[in-house]
């Protein structure tokens, strides 16, 4: 699944209201079992939709982990019957931009974004859909 550095470990939950799914994943470092990438996944938009975050540990940033934590969840999100995976950045986040585009996602718009802080930033929007 993720190829050189990293394995998963995900831990899926139902959301008390039973409505939708919400999840954690988390990218360790195979070589230490070090946790390198904490992937939040949540189908809460559109049954066989989810959307994908994304968190890197600052010291293991640049090292190619975020790819590849990005191209085993989707993986993995396609082989449970998820259609399409949505993934939004900061319009100014070259990097994740990057990550998101060499894991396999498309560009598909510009977009206003509500965060959990309740703050609204610009948002790039990628998709995955499974092949």
């Amino acid at each position: 699944m993720v190829a050189n550095h990293a394995q998963l470990v995900a831990t899926m939950t139902r959301s008390a209201s039973g409505i939708g799914r919400r999840g954690q994943l988390v990218a360790v470092e195979a070589a230490t079992g070090e946790p390198v990438a904490f992937v939040p996944v949540s189908n809460v938009t559109a049954p066989g939709s989810w959307n994908v975050g994304l968190w890197v540990t600052p010291a293991k940033r640049g090292k190619g982990f975020s790819v590849e934590a990005l191209r085993g969840v989707m993986e993995l999100l396609h082989e449970v019957g998820v259609e399409v995976a949505h993934l939004g950045t900061a319009v100014d986040n070259e990097a994740m931009k990057a990550a998101a585009v060499r894991s396999g996602c498309t560009f598909d718009e510009v977009r206003p974004h509500k965060l959990p802080n309740g703050t609204t930033v610009m948002s790039n929007w990628y998709s995955h859909r499974a092949e």
